[in-house]
């Protein structure tokens, strides 16, 4: 068994997020988990960013009725399933 080293426990939900990245149309996609550093985006029909990539990315429903607001995240792994993300900070609409 190999042991986790993750810092914060993972919470498995499934919503969807918009995800832009500089030179590519925005991709929707949907979450499998989330911590509060990150969060999986599971493979959908989109070609996904490479590890390293910045992202925004932004939940395309409201649960509060204000605009979700626009998280920046880097690519920091793939899988055959999808790619971890990891939260940088910041509500700044994507450029």
């Amino acid at each position: 068994m190999t042991e986790d080293k993750r810092q914060h426990s993972r919470l498995p939900v499934e919503l969807t997020v918009e995800v832009s990245c500089p030179g590519r149309d925005a991709m929707v996609l949907r979450t499998r988990d989330i911590s509060d550093s990150g969060v999986f985006l599971q493979k959908g029909e989109a070609e996904l960013p490479e590890v390293g990539t910045e992202l925004r990315l932004k939940v395309t429903v409201s649960l509060s009725g204000d605009d979700p607001p626009v998280v920046k995240a880097r690519v920091v792994r793939a899988t055959d399933d999808g790619i971890g993300i990891s939260f940088e900070g910041g509500d700044d609409p994507p450029s």
